[in-house]
């Protein structure tokens, strides 16, 4: 009788054991899922924004956005600077449809100019270098994915972080 009884503790602290392992697994699964697709959001912005020139195209060159180019939705933006400072939660194609997939992330956008030698040092002026950091955030504030390119005045696009590759594009 002694022997079933601490059987059956043991099979049921084992059992225990075994689904704290399992919800641990589960959850550490869909936090990778989270962060596959959050590298995907920031990625598909920053491709968005390398697509554009690097200076307003019509009108006199202003870091920011020019007249006209609200903050509510990307469609109006031109330059890569229009950029700086957007954000949205959720998350929003370019002519501002929510992506309802990721309702409370957050994706936003910071444009600098840097020096061309290091890309790390701001520059207080044109420098011909603009930095764009594009961030992607869970309800939480976690960091889920982010990217990061280097845009010069000559029309390169210059893939700054130094684990991948150096993607060179002209638009």
């Amino acid at each position: 009788m002694v022997e079933v009884v601490i059987s059956v503790v043991l099979v049921g602290g084992l059992l225990v054991a075994s689904l704290h392992l399992v919800a641990a697994a589960a959850g550490s699964d869909r936090m990778l899922q989270n962060v596959s697709r959050g590298q995907t959001l920031a990625e598909e912005l920053l491709t968005e924004i390398t697509r554009k020139a690097y200076e307003d195209p019509d009108d006199a060159p202003v870091f920011g956005r020019e007249a006209g180019e609200l903050a509510v939705t990307r469609s109006a933006f031109d330059d890569v600077d229009d950029y700086n400072g957007w954000s949205s939660s959720p998350p929003q194609a370019a002519d501002g449809t929510p992506l309802s997939a990721f309702a409370d992330w957050t994706r936003q956008v910071r444009v600098r100019w840097v020096t061309l030698g290091d890309p790390e040092v701001l520059s207080l002026a044109e420098s011909g270098v603009k930095r764009i950091d594009v961030q992607v955030k869970d309800p939480a504030g976690r960091l889920l994915g982010q990217a990061t390119a280097l845009r010069t005045k000559a029309g390169d696009v210059i893939n700054a972080d130094p684990g991948v590759p150096i993607d060179w594009q002209t638009p």
